[in-house]
């Protein structure tokens, strides 16, 4: 083994700078003068897919010998430190590649070959060893042909029925994985139409790795030989296997046996640490039984419909393993059990009664939570700092019926640090009350309203969100008040009815009710500034909101690899489509409507993500009122900035467009709203120290967007949406931050950011000026305004 010794060169020094920065390694407990495992390397020499080869390497480096591992600890993102580097052994090394060929093979690379080499420094008295391999992955070996042929005739016919839905497709890549999942395929089909003692142990797969071609019988020594070469060859270059699904021996025939439903018995008294059997055997003081269902219990904790609501296993029906395990989910679900077990017991012969034991959940709670306004704004230039006390009471189980209810109250003040003669700006209260109902209430009428629905996809589309498992309806009243101190005081009653479905990675909110009524009690402070800037009048008035909302979300984590998810909302609202008709709501209703979309997608690495988050909104008020208005009402329009937001902006303190008129104003009332915002926010996030309860992070963040006026507004000149302007008002932020992480449970965060592009700036298009950039500015008539803010938020800000 020769080591080389490190020696300085021109090129070490030209990029000595960043090799400290990214890869500063120190090695701790190291065999002094014998050779130790510094690192490990995989390359594969074939010219594959990326991502595919990137995949590959890092499953592959999961093979390494546990001799031949090298742990490295990162400290604050910038050394990493190697300790008790293990002494280099050549036969690690072997063990090493049988592992990582057995782990090929799986994946269909039966022809895989290695080169095996050490990279070796000396570095005083250090010998650093890397061991390297090369692999030649050679071809992967592909399905020729699938077939099934199982003994039991039924099994079988139930088998090719479903065929077409096998997961081994001819010409796709043989892996061990792709087998096993197909066993489970079919395991699932057999346990899904009644065969209730099927298991994947009871079929296997039968691969034949012969070419058909070279089956030829020949007498001729030379011929023999000519097809050996060429089977040989072929075997190499285009290697294909056959495979077949064959079940194994059935001799008690239970197996091949099918099962109906039975009874459905329910014990919701069970204890923590009581087994099922000991259950289904106790004496109960209370049976209820109603059909095929019983209720047993000591004392009535919950009433019997609730749970055969949420029952999908019927009587006299073939036993089904997907409904048997969204039963289970479903009464989960529900909120009074913290666990449901279950167990079947076979009778007659062929049927399967139920057995569901329920341990219940502690049925009230209390939640007390005092928080840091997320609202919080740029501490530097005084915008408002907020902080709120809170409670929430949850009963789980109303009137018996598995009905949640939830009851909030929350009190809190704004306040600005920076302002020494009026520090406290607003106090707020609000008070809160919902019922969760375990079902859809008006299911039938609803149902019957659909099949009217003469669009068929449509039709189907919402019959199938009916009777998706998770389905709830809801009922809320909400009252609140916020005194705006010296401006105005806002009282609001709102009220809703809806439904909420729940699917998956899929969730539907419809509320066919919504009524918002406010108050708005305006002060000498706003009198005066709607007298400087006549345009407010119509923000700031009264009027009720009668209207209705729906909403779709879609979170999804991403099957093939894990490490990437998104989210998806798209949010609709409206108001007075249908009060608006009616002459004595004419000029208290608002009538708009209001659209929202938002895309969020992370990408996580071992110790780095890249998120970004995109967003969209428009807001549209066609009332004909002189009172009501013609823009949306300040409650429900958009606006930026803030620790969520555009972060080189305060909280409202953003837009609209490239207008001015903030900016310039003298007033100390800045809050910006608009009819539409447009948004992106990306980040670059990584790890600077992570211990066992604090782990310390950092981020790179760009934001950019604006808020604007959907109409022209003469006395707010360029404040309206064009597409000639879009470029000249986009604002850009970029910032940096840290994130205090204490062990999941409470994420504290500081980001800084710049004003990159300020639509108000009146030079260079908005852009800042590197030559003479500053941390503040001053406008056109000397206000003054400043290019850096802080925002202290709780949570990362997407």
């Amino acid at each position: 083994m020769q080591f080389n010794t490190i020696r300085p060169t021109k090129l070490y020094f030209l990029f000595i700078a960043v090799t400290f920065i990214s890869s500063c390694i120190s090695v701790k407990n190291y065999p002094a003068k014998k050779p130790f495992v510094f690192d490990n390397k995989v390359v594969i020499k074939n010219d594959i897919n990326k991502d595919q080869k990137k995949k590959l390497i890092t499953e592959l480096n999961n093979y390494w010998d546990d001799s031949m591992q090298v742990k490295k600890i990162a400290k604050l993102g910038v050394f990493n430190i190697i300790k008790n580097p293990p002494s280099y052994d050549e036969s690690n090394f072997n063990r090493s590649i049988n592992f990582m060929d057995n782990y090929l093979k799986s994946q269909g690379y039966y022809y895989a070959s290695y080169e095996q080499d050490t990279i070796n420094q000396i570095k005083g008295d250090q010998y650093r060893v890397t061991p390297t391999v090369t692999i030649d992955l050679g071809k992967n070996i592909t399905i020729d042909s699938v077939a099934v042929d199982l003994i039991d005739s039924s099994l079988q016919k139930l088998a090719v029925e479903n065929f077409d839905n096998t997961l081994l497709k001819k010409g796709t890549p043989y892996t061990k994985q792709n087998i096993s999942n197909e066993l489970d395929r079919y395991t699932a089909l057999f346990r899904r139409n009644g065969y209730y003692n099927f298991s994947k142990d009871d079929i296997y797969a039968l691969v034949d790795t012969t070419d058909s071609r070279f089956l030829t019988l020949t007498i001729d020594p030379f011929e023999l030989v000519k097809l050996l070469d060429e089977y040989n060859k072929n075997k190499k270059e285009d290697p294909k296997w056959s495979v077949t699904i064959k079940q194994r021996k059935d001799t008690s025939g239970r197996v091949s046996k099918k099962f109906y439903i039975g009874h459905t018995h329910f014990y919701t008294q069970a204890g923590s640490f009581d087994l099922t059997d000991s259950i289904i055997k106790q004496p109960w003081l209370h049976q209820h039984t109603t059909g095929n269902f019983t209720l047993n219990f000591d004392y009535e904790n919950i009433k019997l419909n609730p749970l055969k609501e949420h029952s999908y296993l019927k009587y006299g029906e073939p036993f089904n393993q997907n409904l048997y395990y969204k039963t289970l989910n479903a009464l989960s679900k529900l909120g009074p059990w913290k666990q449901v077990d279950a167990k079947f017991i076979e009778r007659d012969n062929d049927t399967l009664d139920l057995h569901i034991s329920m341990i219940q959940e502690k049925k009230r709670g209390i939640e007390i939570i005092t928080e840091l306004s997320k609202n919080t704004g740029d501490l530097t230039a005084g915008n408002l700092v907020g902080i709120s006390l809170g409670t929430t009471y949850r009963n789980r189980n109303v009137w018996k019926q598995a009905i949640q209810s939830f009851t909030t109250a929350r009190i809190g003040v704004e306040f600005n640090p920076n302002d020494s003669t009026k520090a406290l700006q607003t106090f707020f209260t609000t008070f809160g009350h919902t019922y969760s109902f375990p079902r859809v209430i008006g299911n039938k009428p609803i149902k019957a309203l659909v099949k009217l629905i003469p669009i068929k996809i449509l039709r189907k589309n919402i019959e199938d969100i009916l009777n998706v498992d998770d389905r709830r309806t809801l009922f809320s009243l909400n009252a609140s008040y916020s005194d705006r101190f010296g401006l105005f005081r806002l009282k609001s009653f709102t009220g809703s009815f809806g439904y909420d479905f729940k699917e998956l990675d899929n969730v539907w909110s419809y509320r066919p009710f919504n009524v918002e009524l406010y108050s708005l009690i305006k002060l000498q402070g706003l009198d005066d500034l709607i007298k400087n800037n006549p345009f407010l009048v119509l923000s700031f008035n009264n009027g009720n909101v009668i209207g209705q909302s729906f909403s779709f979300t879609k979170s999804k984590i991403d099957p093939k690899n894990p490490n990437k998810s998104f989210l998806f909302r798209v949010g609709v609202e409206e108001s007075g489509l249908v009060a608006g008709m009616f002459k004595s709501l004419e000029n208290t209703v608002y009538r708009y409507v209001k659209l929202e979309v938002e895309y969020r997608k992370s990408i996580k690495q071992q110790k780095t993500e890249w998120a970004y988050k995109l967003f969209g909104g428009l807001g549209i008020n066609y009332s004909s009122s002189n009172e009501i208005g013609n823009i949306l009402p300040f409650f429900k329009q958009f606006f930026a900035g803030g620790p969520n937001s555009m972060r080189a902006w305060g909280l409202r303190q953003l837009g609209q467009g490239s207008s001015l008129l903030y900016d310039t104003s003298t007033s100390s009332f800045r809050d910006r709203f608009g009819d539409i915002r447009v948004e992106g926010n990306f980040e670059y996030r990584f790890t600077l120290y992570n211990g066992s309860f604090l782990k310390i992070g950092s981020a790179l963040f760009a934001d950019i967007g604006n808020v604007w006026n959907l109409k022209k507004d003469i006395n707010n000149p360029k404040s309206e949406f064009t597409f000639n302007n879009f470029y000249r008002d986009l604002a850009v932020a970029m910032g940096t931050g840290v994130r205090l992480d204490f062990g999941g449970y409470f994420l504290l965060r500081l980001d800084v950011a710049y004003k990159v592009k300020d639509p108000g700036r009146q030079y260079n298009n908005g852009w800042v000026n590197l030559s003479n950039a500053s941390f503040k500015e001053n406008r056109a008539n000397g206000v003054e305004v400043r290019n850096v803010a802080f925002q202290l938020g709780i949570g990362l800000p997407f």
